[in-house]
């Protein structure tokens, strides 16, 4: 789902506390159709979570890097 790319760090935080409380509440088994909505929709804010998290790892790798490099 791309409408969680646009979604702020803080916006997906709340986003997925509110699918978990939706499932607990509803009691929505796994193989339940609002169920499977709200897990894929947890994995969509999930895998927008591990890229913003990748790239900023990458980031912070690459100044460490030409920080290194001139420290050198």
């Amino acid at each position: 789902m791309t409408k969680f790319n646009t979604y702020t760090d803080h916006m997906l935080f709340w986003a997925i506390n509110d699918c978990h409380a939706t499932l607990r509440e509803g009691e929505y088994s796994p193989d339940h159709p609002y169920g499977r909505k709200l897990w894929a929709e947890i994995d969509a804010i999930r895998a927008v979570q591990m890229a913003r998290a990748a790239k900023a790892q990458a980031a912070y790798d690459r100044l460490k890097r030409e920080l290194s490099k001139k420290a050198a």
